[in-house]
């Protein structure tokens, strides 16, 4: 995985240690092997967000698990209700 440093360069070095970077695909994220500093976070993953249904089949095939995830919700959007009925 390459990384771009404030210079515009692409390296696959870390900046602060000069380590390895190693992506962690299933938490999206870039850390370095090393030191373990993250050069990035939850990458967005484009090929499978938010898909359009044009047909009433597809609309059926497409899984949504709630709502996305939000850096600017107190709780990052990971609430869970179980009983909007019960809640006061």
């Amino acid at each position: 995985m390459n990384v771009i440093s404030d210079l515009n360069i692409i390296s696959d070095l870390c900046p602060e240690c000069s380590g390895s970077v190693i992506s962690l695909n299933q938490i999206g994220e870039d850390v370095c092997s090393q030191c373990g500093l993250v050069l990035k976070e939850r990458s967005v993953d484009l090929a499978h967000s938010d898909k359009r249904a044009y047909t009433s089949q597809e609309k059926n095939q497409r899984e949504h698990t709630g709502a996305p995830i939000s850096s600017l919700l107190p709780d990052i959007g990971l609430t869970t209700v179980i009983d909007r009925k019960r809640l006061k």
